[in-house]
């Protein structure tokens, strides 16, 4: 008596593994990473990171731009 099918269990159940954990982790760019301290503000180590990061971002950008306008003004 022969089996059909055989107990080979389903393909792919590791990759499905794989791909939560590489879902969860958090990836950034080297040269990301070298913008952010282009601005002086540390880059997020964690997803939820990113919403300080955008207000600290943020904060600094009206502070160029405010110093930048002010440069212009003496310049003038």
């Amino acid at each position: 008596m022969t089996s059909v099918g055989g107990n080979k269990g389903k393909k792919g159940k590791k990759s499905n593994i794989k791909s939560k954990v590489v879902s969860k982790s958090f990836n950034i760019d080297f040269a990301v990473i070298n913008k952010f301290g282009l601005v002086k503000v540390s880059p997020p180590i964690a997803a939820e990171d990113l919403d300080h990061k955008i207000s600290e971002l943020t904060e600094r950008k009206n502070l160029f731009t405010k110093e930048g306008e002010e440069t212009l003004a003496k310049q003038r």
